[in-house]
């Protein structure tokens, strides 16, 4: 009877470390199938769990180390116990014992692989964000119990992938570039995304190695004040061009000496007589024509700039860029009310 209790026993805490084991699989399932974003907005939804949630976000490494620990110990321990409890009950009831072990080790196998591995990974990769919500608060507690020997082996394990050539860097951003740029190829692809949406978010890739000269009007091109002209020609060519901002040169195009407003020259419509273009004109903004676009924004953004006049590597003018050309490089083409109206007159 002792002996049957003992096996007993035995059975309960094989069921527990099934449990564990479990437990630990869909954890680690979980919250690897959870974005850096979604678990942000984990955190903001649950601020109660908010440091159970953060320390994965910190430590992702050491996490991941104490989740192995503790699914190899159940495997281990079940192991053990499978094999002591078939021990107990062959010298119980005289069943051949490599017979019993040999099947008892089978049975916790086929056990530990579709109960602790495949039940709780399926249902946690389709059931991230609830999986992390019940699991997070005793696994930080485990964390934290066994955090010692964690450190002490992924300090081991991160040398060792450091010898071999690789990288294991806790900083390394859980999504990469390239894994953002095959979602929206996919989402493309099965019709998630609408086309413009798709077409706008490729346009953010390619943005960043974009240069000016790729962005700008090529200076013949451009519509441009003469220094010489009278009131009534710039007011007359303003209006049929319908710009804000115009650059003024003197001689030719390629000597750009300043930049007049529309808005400052509604000032002088009044009286003519005033008119003097030097008084209205500003400074342009020069950039070289290898600059990166991105770069450019920044500029315009911290410096309140909407227009620049563009220069090769020899100083020479070679075209003009605005705030609108950099952004429809990200949006498209933006038709402002002058462009349609001078589509209206084409058609």
């Amino acid at each position: 009877m002792e002996i049957l209790f003992e096996a007993l026993l035995l059975g309960v805490f094989l069921i527990i470390l099934f449990g564990l084991g479990a437990f630990f699989s869909g954890v680690e399932t979980a919250l690897i199938a959870l974005s850096r974003s979604k678990t942000k907005m984990l955190i903001k939804d649950n601020p109660k769990k908010e440091k159970h949630i953060t320390i994965w976000l910190q430590h992702p490494n050491d996490v991941l180390s104490t989740l192995l620990i503790g699914i190899n110990t159940v495997a281990v321990a079940s192991a053990t116990l499978s094999a002591t409890m078939a021990d107990e009950v062959s010298l119980h009831f005289g069943i051949n014992k490599a017979l019993l072990t040999a099947l008892s080790g089978i049975l916790v196998t086929f056990i530990i692989i579709v109960f602790g591995e495949i039940v709780p990974k399926i249902y946690a990769i389709h059931n991230a964000e609830k999986t992390v919500k019940l699991t997070i608060v005793p696994l930080y507690y485990f964390h934290k119990l066994i955090n010692p020997f964690t450190r002490l082996f992924t300090k081991i394990g991160v040398r060792v992938i450091k010898l071999l050539g690789g990288k294991a860097d806790e900083n390394t951003p859980m999504i990469t570039r390239d894994e953002i740029k095959s979602m929206v190829r996919l989402g493309d692809e099965e019709g998630i995304l609408k086309s413009d949406e798709s077409a706008m978010l490729k346009n953010v890739f390619k943005f960043n190695e974009k240069i000016v000269k790729e962005a700008m009007i090529p200076i013949n091109e451009t519509f441009c004040v003469n220094i010489h002209d009278n009131i009534n020609q710039i007011l007359k060519a303003t209006a049929e061009e319908g710009h804000t901002r115009m650059p003024v040169f003197k001689d030719d195009k390629t000597n750009i000496v300043g930049i007049i407003h529309g808005k400052d020259l509604v000032n002088i419509w009044l009286n003519k007589k005033l008119f003097i273009l030097q008084d209205l004109m500003r400074a342009p903004y020069f950039v070289n024509e290898n600059k990166k676009i991105a770069d450019l924004l920044t500029q315009f953004k911290t410096g309140k700039i909407h227009m620049a006049i563009v220069k090769n590597n020899d100083g020479v003018v070679t075209g003009m860029i605005t705030l609108e050309d950099v952004l429809e490089e990200i949006v498209g083409d933006i038709n402002n009310e002058a462009d349609l109206e001078n589509v209206e007159k084409q058609n």
